[in-house]
Parts: C-alpha cells; sequence; structure tokens
C-alpha cells in the first residue's frame, strides 16, 4: 500500500470519527437543555464519561469519569443524596440489580433529591439501554424543582377548592337549615291560624284575632325572604353603586315613613333629628336608605313597647378624599346586646338567642347586609349596647356635596300633612287580584282609580285624558304587551305633561337593582310587593306633597 493510499485512509478514518464526535457533541448539547449531567457508561469495563455538566449540578463534590460507575455511584450518593431518599437511589449502586430492572429499548426513571450547597433539590434520573447487542447505558439526570414546585402548588390549589367547596356546602347546609326553620315558623302561624278563622266563622272576636296574627306573620315571612334575596345579591357582587344627586333630608324621609308606621303600631316613640348644612349630595341613596332601614327596623324590634328610638343625620367636619363625612345615628333604650355577641354581630345568620329576641326571629342577615353594603359605600360602622340598657349604632358614609347652584330653596311638606282624600290615581296592573287589592287600600283613604291592565292601555289613557286627569300613577313593572319601564319612558318623553305626574313602582320586583331600574325608567320610588297599605299610602303622600316656600 502506498505511503498517499495509508494517509488517505487515515484521513478518511480521522474525518469519520469528527464526524462521529461531531454527531455525539450535538445530541449531548441538545440533551443538555434538558438535562444538567448525562453520562455514557461502557458495561463491560464500567467505565463512563460525563456529559455537559450544567445548572446546579456543577456544585456538586461528585466524580466526572471513572473506570468503575456503579461503585462511585455509591460513594457519590453517600455525600450527596438527601437522606430520605437514598435507600430509593440504592438501585443504582448494583450493577446486576440495575440491568435487571432496566431491560433493553426501555426507559426507567427516578425522582430524588440531592444536596446542593446544603438544599434538598429534586432532581428525576432516566436511564436507557439501547439494545441487547449494545452494551452501553446512557444515564441523565434533570432537575425538577420548578416541576415539582409547580405540582405542589397545584396540589394545593386542589386542596383548596376541596376546602372551599367543602365550606361551601357546609355553608348551604347550615343556610337551608336556618331558612327552612326560620320560614317555616311564620308559615305555621299563617296555616294554622288560617284553620281556627275558618272553623270559627261566627266568632268575629275570633276571626280577627286570627287575621292579626297572620298579617304579622306574614310581615315576618316577608322580611325574611328580603334578607335572602339581599345576601344573595351582595355574595354574588350583583350590586353596584350608582350614584346621584339627592337631598339627603329629604331622601330619608321614604324611611321615616316605614318606620314611623312600625314605631306607631308598637306605640314607641320615633324621632329625628337633622344637623346638615349641605343637603344636596352625590350618593348612592338606594343602598344608604337599605342600609338605614336594617339598622332602624332592628331598634324597633328590639326595643319594648313604649320605648324610644332617635334618628339623627349629622354633616361633619371630617374629609375623605373631595368628600364630607356624614353621621347616621340609630338610638333606642331597648333590650341591648351583650360583649360577645357584639363580636360576631357581622357574620351571617347570627342573631344573640336570648328569650326576648328569640321571639323576635329572623334569619340574623340584617347586619351583616349592612356591614356589607357600607364597606361597598367606603363607610364605617360603629356599635355600642348593653344590655337593658340600649344601643347606639353609628353609620358614617362620605358624600361629595352636590354644586351649590344645584340646591333648592324649597322644603317639601310632611307626608302626615298630606291627605289623600278626593285624589284620582292611575293604577297599571295586569293582575285583577293585585288590582282590586291596590284599589281597595286607595279607596279606604278616600282615593278613586282607574285600572289600566298594561303600559299601554295605560300609554293611551293619559294621552285620550289628559295628565291633570290623575294626581300619580301607580305602576307594575312585568306586564304583557307593555312593561312598566317602557310605558313610563313613553310617559316622560311624548306624553304632554308626563315629566311632572309622580309615578311610582309597584312590584313583586324586590331587587335593590329592581328598584334603580325603577329609578332610571324615570320613576319617582319604588314599592314592593305584597303591598304594606300604611307604607303604600305614606310613600304616595311623600311624593304629593307639595314644595313649600318661605
Amino acid at each position: 500500500m502506498s505511503e498517499k493510499t495509508k494517509n488517505d485512509n487515515y484521513e478518511a478514518i480521522n474525518e469519520e470519527a469528527h464526524a462521529e464526535d461531531v454527531i455525539y457533541q450535538t445530541i449531548a448539547s441538545t440533551l443538555g437543555k434538558k438535562y444538567e449531567v448525562i453520562y455514557y457508561v461502557n458495561l463491560d469495563d464500567d467505565k463512563y464519561v460525563e456529559f455537559n455538566v450544567t445548572g446546579a449540578f456543577r456544585h456538586l463534590p461528585i466524580d466526572t469519569s471513572g473506570s468503575h460507575f456503579f461503585d462511585e455511584c455509591a460513594d457519590n450518593l453517600k455525600r450527596v443524596c438527601y437522606k430520605d431518599d437514598y435507600e430509593k437511589l440504592a438501585i443504582i449502586t448494583n450493577k446486576e440489580l440495575f440491568l435487571n430492572r432496566l431491560g433493553f429499548d426501555e426507559f426507567k426513571s427516578i425522582e430524588y433529591r440531592l444536596l446542593v450547597q446544603g438544599k434538598p433539590t429534586f432532581y428525576r434520573m432516566e436511564a436507557v439501554r439501547p439494545s441487547n447487542d449494545k452494551n452501553h447505558i446512557i444515564v441523565a439526570a434533570s432537575n425538577i424543582n420548578k416541576e415539582v414546585a409547580e405540582m405542589h402548588r397545584y396540589k394545593k390549589q386542589l386542596s383548596d377548592a376541596r376546602y372551599d367547596a367543602e365550606k361551601a356546602n357546609e355553608a348551604k347546609s347550615t343556610f337551608l337549615f336556618n331558612v327552612s326553620h326560620d320560614i317555616r315558623t311564620p308559615l305555621n302561624v299563617i296555616k294554622g291560624f288560617s284553620d281556627i278563622a275558618l272553623r270559627n266563622m261566627n266568632d268575629e272576636a275570633r276571626v280577627l284575632d286570627c287575621i292579626c296574627k297572620i298579617e304579622s306573620a306574614s310581615n315576618h315571612l316577608l322580611n325574611l325572604v328580603n334578607d335572602v334575596l339581599d345576601m344573595s345579591n351582595i355574595e354574588r357582587g350583583q350590586l353596584e353603586i350608582k350614584e346621584e344627586k339627592i337631598d339627603i333630608i329629604m331622601a330619608s324621609e321614604e324611611v321615616n315613613s316605614m318606620i314611623k308606621y312600625e314605631s306607631t303600631s308598637k306605640n314607641i316613640s320615633f324621632t329625628t333629628k337633622y344637623d346638615v348644612k349641605d343637603k344636596m349630595v352625590i350618593a348612592d341613596i338606594a343602598h344608604v336608605n337599605q342600609a338605614i332601614i336594617n339598622v332602624l327596623t332592628n331598634a324597633v324590634k328590639y326595643t319594648p313597647e313604649g320605648g324610644e328610638v332617635t334618628f339623627t343625620i349629622e354633616q361633619t367636619t371630617q374629609l375623605y378624599g373631595d368628600k364630607t363625612k356624614y353621621r347616621f345615628i340609630v338610638k333606642d333604650n331597648g333590650i341591648g346586646m351583650t360583649e360577645e355577641f357584639l363580636k360576631h354581630i357581622f357574620e351571617g345568620f347570627t342573631m344573640e338567642r336570648s328569650t326576648t329576641l328569640s321571639k323576635s326571629g329572623g334569619l340574623g342577615l340584617g347586619m351583616a347586609i349592612t356591614k356589607r353594603l357600607v364597606d361597598m359605600m367606603h363607610g364605617e360602622i360603629d356599635i355600642k349596647s348593653e344590655p337593658d340598657a340600649g344601643t347606639t349604632v353609628t353609620i358614617t358614609l362620605p358624600f361629595k356635596i352636590a354644586d351649590k347652584e344645584d340646591s333648592h330653596d324649597g322644603e317639601v311638606m310632611s307626608a302626615e300633612d298630606v291627605t289623600l282624600d278626593g285624589k284620582h290615581i292611575l293604577i297599571v296592573e295586569d293582575n285583577e287580584l293585585n288590582a282590586e287589592i291596590t284599589a281597595e287600600i286607595l279607596s279606604d283613604e278616600g282615593v278613586t282609580s282607574d285600572i289600566a291592565e298594561n303600559g299601554a292601555v295605560a300609554v293611551n289613557r293619559l294621552k285620550k285624558k289628559g295628565v291633570k286627569s290623575y294626581d300619580l300613577v301607580l305602576m307594575d313593572i312585568q306586564m304583557p304587551v307593555m312593561d312598566g319601564y317602557e310605558a313610563t319612558r313613553i310617559i316622560r318623553n311624548k306624553v304632554k305633561g308626563g315629566s311632572e305626574i309622580p309615578i311610582i313602582a309597584l312590584s313583586a320586583n324586590a331587587f335593590e337593582q329592581d328598584k334603580m331600574n325603577s329609578i332610571k325608567a324615570g320613576m319617582n320610588a319604588h314599592v314592593s310587593k305584597p303591598v304594606n297599605a300604611d307604607v303604600l299610602c305614606e310613600v304616595i303622600k311623600t311624593h304629593l306633597a307639595p314644595i313649600r316656600f318661605d
């Protein structure tokens, strides 16, 4: 063989070896993106070579190459393996056991922890024996700390979700238990005394007594339903703050009308006091009134007959940004509350189970609702109370004072100074029985009424007879042909004089959002069904009261 041929052969061999080395380096580099270390182990002599040491693996005090892979693994693991995982990795120190477990063309993996700079670090070792005629194995290790952290985070999320689901289920069970118990109590009264009245139709005094007790139970049942609906809306985040320009004193009249009726029926003195310089403010009056009503209702509810309840509105000098703080103070001389109960008063379904309180009934949601409403409006609520000495609840809310030119110098007459006798009211109601009930209530006050069975009929009647033929319109919301919202918008915008006539919603739609929708459509107020005759008449009087000028 010539020297040239030999050189050519050597060059060919070198080129082939170089090409193979490039391939191995490329493979090692590619695998190195996933693995911090790769071992190539020759099973004939147990010699091994370590490729591509990266990441935290570089800080480990272990050999990078040698002639006894399995023995040296045992020594290395004693130095760097986390003690609780050594047994798990012992398989890699026994060649025969390891190869029997590995088999051919199969990947085997083990997850374990190594001590990297004194900290346990999660790794996954993967090994493969390519084939029976290839007497070598490849062992690689990857850092899975992030993967394990993510898995733990996911497991925690699952655990938290399960806990939340269990708590929600527990809360649902508690809710159903409380609601079932507290709703069945007034239902039992209604059913029981209805049966008693039917059996004693010839005993007028007995029937009257039954009707009074049925009415009381009906009112109690209505309060329970209202509380559940309010709490449901708040928990689902369906309440929005909608601010408007209002006269804070005038706006309290609707509240006062309702509370006067309740307090009078219990022979409780109800007094209102005002210390307000700027009456015109920007506020979410629907939610303000709801919070105040909850507190005032409790004051009347837990004050014995002959007691006193005082409602005060004060304008303070304190500021909240560009807003001024107003205080609403409700003070009573009722049964009061213990210091221990005050710690839990804002929790749902919370009531102090004294004998007197238990007789008053309720779901214990009123103050929980009030607290959430006050928080939504960036306000504060403070309660001071002593058993048998009464309670003082102070709600502080920030309002932006309206521009001076938007105020009026007039003052609304008290509803007590207004008479309904001789008034003419249009009742817009599709349900004949509801229309009959409303007409009867108004008739007792000397009011004459006409009935329109839907919004379209009401609009046509006002166009033909003229708006001035009626003093006020009571408008149902859900009706066939044309609903109350659409009818109100047409009356306000397309009927001559329609912008001046008071329109009051009278509807079974009882959510706060429904009340706001009524106001947005152009109505003056919203009264929810079932109708309380005294409350309805007080609201009507409030909106028929003329403005008095000095």
